[in-house]
């Protein structure tokens, strides 16, 4: 599960007002959104919630290519980890039960993991546990496919270290909300899928809204896909047992915006749990991340899972709840956030535009595989080429494919990553979010 944990959007946001309530043109954000549409920058949905009613939704592009199936505004999405905010209100709904104490040791129920005396729920709910992060292991690549019990899952993220001391740092992990999970269910006697069915969903009638593998809805049901030379190529997902209360939501844009929405006008927690969950010294509080526009703060959270990404961010000084998916994307998910953003309140934004790719011959490509690495560089590349396209795979994370620009110049769009290959010196030169790195060919070109 590649996670894409913050939006820092440095917006200038232009309000006016009308009738003496916030208003928002958005017939710019329809025109950059076919944009994006018409350069098959991204496929996905958009909700913009305003005072506890929708304001706007659209979706483009494809739920499903086989057969063809659109993308509507009733689509289900993969939330990803949007969904820890769901499980963070879980936990303290059982808290206000007297079921749970946040100050409460892991080991009262999971006395084997490592530290377990000295962590605290909190402390899981804030990301300062440092309990291993089980989905970053190169298992997760080899296995997302696979079913796991809750045994084996356990037995997963006790496998390797802890990266620090309860409560010395923060650091994201997965672990932490999955167990969390496991632990609301011992308390409650109920499954976390129950717990969300009758805390949550049931409530406030998200009647498109699942937890895990089931129970299956009506409705459309979007596939992840990436661009595969020039056209879209399903991906295959990650099984919903692993990531469990982490990143296991399936829902429509629309119902996340009427969670967030609910979620801040008391109608999920109370006032106090609220405070609680708010991110007050760290940048994450429990299930929400705290996001600054200048002179305003969004609370929200990202997601990603296979080639699913989304954001949802609720500003309480203007009472509005954006929520953007994707299930393909071409442009970096924040660059799609920060147009969705821009045009919405009307600011100078200049719509992205999109290289072509080339279509280049296999003997060619060919020509370009192999293992890359370098001693200044923390991973190797293995470079394969696969039905005319040119795919990457650094050590432990999953496969992805480029674009080729030229016949030695290739590119990641989503991920703001270059490649220029020089075969005759056996050289990759590797290009991210500013840093540059030579990479030397460690070994033959595949056979």
């Amino acid at each position: 599960m590649r996670l894409y944990l913050l939006l820092t959007l440095l917006l200038s946001l232009f309000f006016y007002e009308a009738f003496g309530q916030m208003k928002w043109d958005t017939t710019r954000l329809r025109s950059f959104l076919d944009h994006v549409a018409a350069q098959d920058g991204a496929m996905g949905s958009v909700a913009i919630y305003h005072q506890d009613k929708p304001y706007y939704q659209h979706a483009w592009g494809f739920a499903q290519m086989n057969p063809r199936q659109q993308n509507t505004p009733n689509t289900r999405f993969r939330i990803g980890s949007i969904t820890k905010t769901y499980t963070a209100s879980i936990i303290h709904l059982l808290v206000e039960e007297g079921k749970l104490n946040l100050q409460a040791p892991l080991a009262k129920w999971f006395p084997s993991f490592p530290h377990a005396d000295s962590i605290r729920l909190e402390q899981m709910l804030l990301h300062r546990s440092g309990l291993y992060n089980f989905t970053s292991s190169p298992r997760y690549q080899r296995a997302s496919d696979s079913s796991f019990t809750k045994t084996q899952l356990l037995a997963w993220m006790k496998s390797g270290s802890p990266a620090f001391t309860p409560g010395t740092k923060f650091g994201y992990s997965n672990t932490n909300y999955v167990l969390l999970s496991y632990i609301a269910e011992a308390v409650s006697h109920s499954s976390f899928t129950e717990l969300l069915q009758q805390k949550i969903f049931q409530p406030l009638q998200l009647a498109q809204t699942t937890f895990g593998q089931g129970p299956k809805t009506k409705g459309p049901t979007a596939q992840s896909y990436v661009y595969a030379g020039d056209s879209w190529a399903p991906d295959p997902d990650t099984h919903l047992s692993i990531p469990g209360a982490a990143g296991a939501i399936v829902s429509t844009a629309a119902e996340v915006a009427a969670f967030y929405h609910a979620l801040f006008k008391g109608k999920v927690v109370s006032d106090k749990a609220l405070a609680q969950m708010k991110p007050r010294t760290y940048q994450f509080g429990h299930g929400l991340m705290k996001i600054p526009f200048y002179d305003r703060v969004s609370y929200g959270h990202t997601g990603g899972i296979d080639h699913y990404r989304t954001a949802a961010s609720y500003f309480p000084e203007d009472d509005l709840t954006v929520v953007l998916f994707t299930n393909g994307l071409r442009l970096k998910f924040n660059d799609l956030m920060i147009g969705v953003l821009s045009t919405l309140y009307d600011k100078d934004y200049e719509f992205p535009q999109i290289a072509a790719t080339q279509r280049l011959s296999a003997a060619w490509l060919q020509n370009l595989t192999g293992v890359y690495g370098s001693p200044q560089f923390p991973l190797d590349i293995t470079i394969t080429s696969k039905e005319g396209q040119l795919q990457g795979q650094a050590t432990g994370q999953a496969r992805f494919t480029l674009e080729a620009r030229d016949s030695t110049h290739f590119a990641l769009p989503s991920a703001g990553l270059k490649m220029h290959f020089q075969p005759q010196k056996d050289l990759l030169i590797f290009t991210q979010m500013g840093n540059t790195f030579e990479l030397k060919r460690k070994m033959d070109k595949e056979k």
